[in-house]
């Protein structure tokens, strides 16, 4: 049975790990902090884990737009190269990332600061599909309004299943949600 990290918002994490263990899935291990993301890493052997799924990380108020815009690249984007970068090494070839992209509809921050966020999460996706094409490693980017449960699915997914409709979102980045939705169903559509 395949062993899976957790990582990002303590609350959503909780929701996607009753999720995994719907279909019989072992308990997850989840980490909402890089410090906890550490302890866990230093637990296990080399290559021993089989999923991973990076949720964004809670967000936090700031009274300036400058403190604001510092802290989301500082702690909601760079921080997620250093949480995959610390779960590489525990990775197996064959693990499966899902990385949950962050909510574009919050109000609360400007669009184009969550816009930048979610690029450098694509950037980071890229990163990872580059850097171990010689493996099984299967890298899935996944919009923040999926229900636990289809983050849940997504992680489960056989290796030769069709990839969800979500992966294009790597190749059409400016388009919103629905746009990508109804232009890869017209891709479909055509002879």
């Amino acid at each position: 049975m395949p062993n899976t990290l957790i990582s990002g918002s303590s609350t959503r994490a909780l929701e996607v790990a009753a999720a995994l263990q719907e279909g019989d899935w072992p308990p997850p291990l989840c980490a909402d902090t890089v410090a906890a993301l550490g302890n866990v890493c230093d637990s296990m052997l080399p290559r021993s884990l089989d999923c991973y799924i990076q949720l964004p990380s809670e967000r936090h108020a700031h009274t300036t737009a400058l403190t604001e815009a510092s802290a989301t690249v500082a702690d909601e984007a760079m921080a997620r190269y250093t949480a995959v970068a610390r779960v590489m090494p525990v990775l197996s070839d064959a693990a499966t990332v899902v990385l949950v992209m962050g909510d574009g509809a919050d109000r609360t921050l400007p669009r184009d600061l969550a816009g930048a966020v979610n690029d450098l999460t694509r950037v980071l996706a890229r990163a990872l599909r580059n850097d171990h094409r010689g493996t099984d490693l299967r890298v899935t980017l996944v919009e923040h309004q999926e229900s636990p449960s289809e983050i849940a699915s997504i992680a489960r997914s056989p290796r030769d299943q069709t990839p969800p409709m979500d992966w294009y979102v790597d190749f059409e980045p400016a388009l919103g949600s629905a746009d990508w939705h109804c232009e890869l169903l017209s891709l479909l559509e055509e002879p």
